[in-house]
């Protein structure tokens, strides 16, 4: 949505919402508010608000499935990943470990996922530092 001053256009900055986000535009949606005014809540696009409601079903499995609801308010899009059976197994592991108070670290966390690679028979991912912060 750009808005227009004496001949001179300003445009809107972009901007991602985060699931949490999402979810609540979908609320106020059903709650009977208008997608404009959706838009201009959330400082989005027109588009964007009806994509975001078309998607409001995927959005709540999403939610439902998460482990954590921190995450929902940092995470901007809901895709799985490319292994997600990995990141399964890992982070089962990884809670396993917490639950008997097994102190954890990075590394350790990258030698189980190459573990885990080796078990699932995945050749192509490098488990570095990259892989540990995504």
């Amino acid at each position: 949505m750009a808005t227009m001053t004496d001949n001179a256009i300003i445009k809107r900055k972009h901007r991602t919402l985060s699931i949490a986000e999402k979810v609540k535009l979908c609320d106020l949606k059903k709650a009977g508010r208008s997608n404009k005014n959706l838009a201009i809540q959330f400082n989005i696009g027109l588009q964007t608000t009806r994509d975001i409601i078309k998607k409001d079903a995927e959005l709540r499995k999403f939610v439902s499935d998460s482990q954590t609801e921190r995450g929902l308010f940092i995470k901007k899009n809901i895709s799985k990943g490319r292994y997600p059976q990995l990141d399964e197994c890992l982070f089962q592991w990884f809670l396993q470990r917490r639950a008997e108070n097994v102190p954890m670290s990075g590394s350790m966390l990258m030698c189980k996922a190459k573990w885990y690679c080796e078990k699932l028979g995945i050749t192509d991912l490098n488990c570095s530092l990259g892989f540990l912060h995504r």
